[in-house]
């Protein structure tokens, strides 16, 4: 391995660190959802923009790579409630009504 991929290789393990740092620290702080989403699409676009200014050979992320970080980073609060809705449901799929119940008793129905 030559100087020029040692010394690039150690500058790409530092930012990736830096990055994984700093998405902590978002993601920890008390802000909003909102708030901490757009941190986080700032954080992941000033990133690609240190890399490709490290490793200028590499070729830009395919747009439909983007787009779905960019929809991962938008939606991940609403992904993450229905995917709890979903493991509720599934736990009340197998609760059986018991037999004999009146149904006109129940307010909420």
């Amino acid at each position: 391995m030559s100087k020029k991929e040692k010394k690039s290789s150690g500058v790409g393990k530092f930012i990736a660190g830096a990055a994984v740092g700093a998405t902590l620290g978002i993601l920890f702080a008390p802000k909003s959802g909102k708030e901490t989403r757009q941190d986080l699409k700032r954080l992941f676009d000033d990133f690609m923009k240190k890399v490709k200014e490290i490793d200028t050979d590499r070729p830009d992320l395919p747009a439909d790579v983007i787009e779905q970080v960019d929809i991962n980073i938008k939606y991940d609060g609403y992904i993450r409630r229905q995917m709890r809705q979903v493991e509720q449901f599934k736990k009340m799929e197998n609760k059986k009504i018991p037999e004999g119940t009146d149904y006109n008793e129940i307010q909420s129905l």
